[in-house]
């Protein structure tokens, strides 16, 4: 069967992206397809979890990409390859043989060597863009939860976030997670602070986070919360890292703590000192990257 990246480059690039219902992982293919439209048209077809094509009705046409993040998509992108012949990318190392991909984009912390059908990231993908609309006057705070890599001291995380807002008169913002504790959420809304405003994750949209990345001129991010650490580097804002115990020196960690020791974050015991958090330069622009090798020998 000819290989569909061999047709014609002037029509728009058909992609299926293979959903598992995790927004996490569909964040990440979301900023696959996202930095891949910015190169050149595309048509993007959603594949729900459990099949290996688009809905009836979709009008999808066969696809030249097929992408996916998650375990849960695996074997669906590998029955669409063999149906389709288009060229099957996975996000983040794949359940089986990484062999069975023509693209494997994988975070460095997995420890997957680059290869000929290997790209290695520094942190999963995500839709963020830089920003050049950061207020100085504006601060942004997310707080995640107990993981399997992190545990949850409240009374340490309370304790920074009012070093934090207390230090200046920055107005800031705080978030939270689906994992943070109830009891959290509780004090987190009952701060007796003017400068302070709580926003719910439940209450928020999609296009929050992009949003307040974008305009708040400092982020901090609790440690466990990784891939929010990668999303406010790529938006290209000051990222500090508050501090969180952690359960083991597993890869995880041991990606934030490359962050740190590089320069990218602060963490909060050196912001304490006197250091004050800066931009990483350049920002990260790793879904721009991934587009771009696609782009350059495939399409």
């Amino acid at each position: 069967m000819p290989n569909p990246a061999d047709s014609n480059a002037a029509e728009p690039t058909r992609i299926w992206r293979f959903l598992d219902g995790k927004r996490g992982h569909e964040q990440q293919s979301l900023g696959l397809v996202d930095a891949l439209a910015r190169l050149r048209p595309v048509v993007v077809s959603d594949v729900a979890a459990g099949q290996s094509q688009p809905a009836p009705g979709d009008n999808a046409g066969p696809p030249r990409l097929l992408i996916g993040a998650g375990h849960a998509t695996h074997r669906a992108l590998r029955a669409a390859k063999r149906k389709t012949g288009a060229r099957a990318i996975v996000l983040m190392r794949p359940s089986f043989g990484m062999h069975h991909f023509d693209l494997c984009v994988v975070p460095e912390h997995d420890g997957v060597a680059p290869g000929a059908n290997v790209l290695v990231t520094r942190g999963v993908l995500n839709p963020i863009v830089v920003s050049t609309t950061h207020d100085p006057k504006r601060g942004l705070i997310l707080i995640g939860g107990p993981s399997r890599h992190h545990d949850w001291l409240e009374a340490e995380i309370l304790d920074q976030i009012d070093a934090l807002t207390s230090s200046d008169d920055t107005h800031w913002t705080i978030s939270n997670s689906r994992r943070t504790p109830a009891t959290t959420n509780a004090l987190l809304r009952n701060l007796n602070n003017p400068q302070i405003a709580f926003v719910d994750w439940s209450e928020t949209g999609s296009s929050w986070i992009v949003d307040a990345l974008g305009c708040n001129a400092q982020v901090w991010v609790s440690e466990d919360s990784v891939s929010m650490l990668y999303e406010a580097l790529t938006s290209g804002t000051s990222v500090g890292v508050l501090a969180v115990p952690r359960r083991s020196y597993g890869r995880v960690v041991r990606g934030v703590a490359t962050l740190i020791r590089a320069g990218c974050v602060t963490p909060f015991v050196l912001w304490q000192s006197g250091k004050l958090p800066a931009p990483m330069q350049p920002p990260l622009a790793e879904a721009g990257r991934c587009a771009r090798w696609i782009n350059d020998h495939w399409l």
